[in-house]
């Protein structure tokens, strides 16, 4: 169960659900802002409907109040027309296509008839204001102008209503057919809050709101559903063309004609990805020229130099073959020490030339088993300390081929009986250190001629590293490769070791 769960998440984690839950999640906010300003609005809007409402309920009860303040009329008429007032105030609305109501009720409502010398005659809530009462004892300023206006308003006859206080003061005067004032038809109700509108009005705004919710969210998911896909897929074009890319296969390219910024990016990493491949080539070639050139010279020092040594010697056993066959005797010796020489020199070139196995071994462990194998074809006493280290395969690379290079030198040029090598790991940087006890040489003669020191420099380069290279006439040769971890920082040109 855990499992199947964990699958069901992981799916979810892709960036096509990423993107279209993110779509869903936007229009759900704007669903929701949108909403709460609709529904603020209609609050406000009912709100302010509640002064014509009052006016309209003053203006219905109006006459039969009139017809029921007749002397032979019993009181509790003029109760039931003012309760009528609250009643109409606070029944609410019904829609008439659904049948719905909506409940919006005021909290305290009453509803009084005042004679023209401002006592009160009847009251639709005698708790709120008692009958023959002063009304000017019971309201507020506001009320009081309220009735004010409605008296001064007299030949109007129509209602005035305000709010004040949060609270509904609608007043009608109420004349005879001889325009004689017979008394003032007063209602005050105290307004409803926003939150009590709202929760009215849910009855009627809960089926649109579920509807336009599941609009949405089905909309929303097909649209982000369909964008995600359509993004994703771009993606994917970038991600396999990359892949192939990182594989040295340069004819993959992104296909993107959008004007979009992925689009852009895209083109430029298609620039960036020929730039590359044409890049990758000069390199190689410039590699297969220098290695060709290092070639070159390592025949001319070694083998040419030894073959031609062997045909002197031919030649001049060939003067003394008839008259001195201990001579000749010699020099075939010599010519088999010299054949021997440059078989080995020959087998060394080769040993070079082979493929480097990183992949299969530790760092550490080639170098170890190169350098003891080289020993013990010189016939040289190998003092060897190799550090455990931790590096990229550039670099591994880069130092193996350095002391390939380092030790190759030793055997052609340094007549060296004795060769220390050491591959020190320290907190920031790792050190490779070849140091001979052979005749040495001179340093700024070699650097103009010299491909193989040029090559170990260019290669320390690359990594951001520095090569040093100590040496002097009858004291023997010390190299010191010295590479930062992780590339970080360069160093000094030129470090002098002592």
């Amino acid at each position: 169960m855990l499992g199947f769960l964990k699958r069901i998440l992981n799916k979810f984690r892709r960036l096509q659900w990423k993107l279209t839950f993110s779509y869903i999640l936007i229009t759900a906010l704007a669903l929701l802002v949108a909403s709460i300003v609709a529904i603020l609005i209609l609050v406000q809007f009912v709100l302010t409907q509640y002064p014509q409402n009052a006016s309209s309920a003053l203006l219905a009860e109006a006459p039969l109040v009139l017809h029921d303040m007749r002397p032979r009329t019993p009181h509790e008429n003029l109760t039931d027309d003012l309760s009528t007032v609250d009643y109409n105030l606070q029944a609410g609305y019904t829609d008439p296509n659904t049948g719905v109501s909506a409940v919006i009720p005021t909290r305290e409502g009453c509803t009084v008839l005042i004679d023209p010398n401002g006592r009160v005659l009847a009251s639709s809530d005698g708790s709120v204001i008692e009958e023959n009462v002063l009304l000017s004892d019971e309201l507020s300023s506001d009320g009081l102008n309220v009735v004010h206006a409605a008296v001064t308003n007299n030949a109007a006859n129509k209602p005035i209503a305000t709010v004040g206080q949060q609270t509904l003061y609608a007043a009608i005067p109420l004349v005879n057919h001889e325009r004689k004032l017979m008394g003032i038809l007063l209602t005050m109700q105290i307004l409803p809050n926003y939150g009590q509108v709202v929760i009215g009005l849910f009855p009627l705004l809960w089926p649109a709101l579920l509807i336009i919710i599941c609009i949405v969210g089905i909309v929303g998911t097909l649209f982000g559903s369909l964008m995600a896909r359509w993004l994703v897929r771009r993606f994917k074009k970038v991600t396999q063309a990359t892949e192939s890319w990182s594989r040295g296969d340069f004819s993959s390219m992104i296909v993107d004609r959008s004007d979009d910024e992925l689009g852009v990016m895209t083109r430029r990493l298609n620039d960036m990805a020929g730039k590359l491949e044409r890049h990758l080539h000069e390199r190689q070639n410039i590699a297969v020229l220098e290695e060709r050139n290092r070639m070159a010279r390592d025949l001319h020092d070694s083998l040419k130099q030894q073959l031609f040594a062997g045909i002197m010697q031919v030649w001049s056993a060939q003067t003394v073959l008839d008259t001195n066959t201990s001579a000749v005797k010699e020099r075939l010796d010599a010519i088999e020490q010299l054949l021997g020489e440059a078989q080995q020199e020959l087998s060394t070139l080769i040993h070079q030339l082979r493929p480097i196995a990183l992949v299969d071994k530790r760092f550490t462990e080639v170098l170890r088993d190169y350098c003891q194998q080289w020993a013990r074809q010189q016939n040289i006493v190998l003092d060897l300390e190799i550090a455990e280290v931790d590096l990229s395969l550039k670099a591994e690379e880069a130092l193996l081929r350095i002391a390939q290079e380092a030790l190759s030198n030793i055997a052609r040029h340094s007549n060296a009986s004795a060769v220390e090598v050491q591959l020190i790991n320290q907190q920031e940087q790792v050190i490779l250190n070849i140091i001979d006890n052979g005749r040495g040489f001179d340093l700024e003669r070699s650097d103009k001629r010299g491909i193989g020191l040029h090559s170990m420099r260019e290669r320390m380069e690359m990594l951001h590293g520095t090569l040093s290279i100590v040496s002097k006439r009858g004291q023997g040769t010390h190299i010191s490769a010295i590479y930062i971890k992780g590339n970080s920082s360069r160093l000094p040109e030129s470090i002098t070791l002592s």
